[in-house]
């Protein structure tokens, strides 16, 4: 149940603040660099928590995978054949998988603040309505 701590260290509102600058945390010596930096690790560890979270179910679902290190992808892929999951929130998780993406690789741009917030949220919402 490891994963259920970071979870809450990733989306408990005062790591966010802390993390991310946002509702004022930070300060003179808070850069930009330093802001996109914190960005890329929030979007990171709500990734991992949404991967984790996405593996306990399909365990709990009982489906079989066949891939030895399955992804985001492959988790909500295998939850849709099995109708746990409707097409939007197939393509919601997508786009979540997505964001964390573009903040994990640091290739192309930043993701921006309002994309960290519909990442969070929608983890958020998906570990404690999906089980």
């Amino acid at each position: 149940m490891r994963y259920a701590a970071i979870g809450r260290a990733v989306l408990g509102t005062p790591c966010i603040a802390a993390c991310t600058g946002i509702d004022g945390f930070g300060g003179p010596h808070w850069t930009p660099a330093k802001r996109s930096a914190h960005l890329r690790a929030a979007a990171v560890l709500a990734g991992v928590t949404l991967e984790r979270h996405l593996g306990k179910v399909v365990v709990l679902h009982q489906i079989t995978m066949t891939k030895r290190d399955p992804t985001i992808a492959d988790f909500n892929e295998a939850l849709k054949k099995n109708g746990d999951i409707d097409v939007p929130e197939w393509r919601a998780i997508q786009r979540y998988a997505d964001l964390r993406n573009l903040a994990a690789h640091g290739r192309g741009r930043d993701p921006l603040e309002s994309e960290l917030a519909e990442l969070l949220s929608g983890v958020a919402r998906i570990v404690k309505t999906l089980h």
